[in-house]
């Protein structure tokens, strides 16, 4: 795994998330779901943790850049409709993240956590840049359960 960490570090950001990316393309897959994890799960302690540690380094800069262009954007529809964007991706992507983080057996905080985890990863600067997108993504979360329960029950 040492290889794999050295071989994603020295690449360039755009690199880095355009192999993400790929890579976060194919597990999407329902067939690859199996095997990444049976994959996953035969790491050692020492490979797990180290893959971890170059996912996380990676997903902490993409939610950096992620808080950066929501500092950016001007309006608060602007804001909203961004947040609502990431929401929704979180959302479609939840309940095969937390398959993963089974596997992972604890050195990935799940979903539910993660942007708590990237905070709690943080220099003072970047949670001063972190944490106003994380709080705005956490109202959006709220009213788009709202916004589903509302249609639910008018169904119903």
């Amino acid at each position: 795994m040492s290889s794999t960490r050295a071989g994603l570090e020295k690449m360039a950001d755009i690199e880095k998330a355009q192999f993400l990316n790929r890579w976060k393309e194919h597990l999407a897959k329902p067939e690859q779901k199996t095997e990444i994890k049976s994959a996953l799960g035969s790491l050692s302690d020492e490979d797990r943790k180290s893959f971890t540690d170059v996912i996380f380094k990676q997903l902490k800069s993409v939610f950096m850049g992620e808080a950066k262009r929501f500092a950016e954007l001007t309006t608060q529809a602007e804001k909203s409709e961004f947040c609502r964007k990431r929401v929704e991706e979180f959302a479609a992507q939840q309940a095969f993240m937390k398959e993963i983080a089974i596997v992972f057996k604890g050195d990935f905080p799940g979903p539910d956590k993660f942007q708590e985890w990237i905070l709690t990863h943080t220099n003072p600067a970047e949670r001063q840049l972190g944490e106003p997108y994380v709080e705005s993504l956490k109202r959006v979360a709220t009213q788009l359960k709202k916004e589903a329960r509302a249609t639910t029950t008018a169904k119903g």
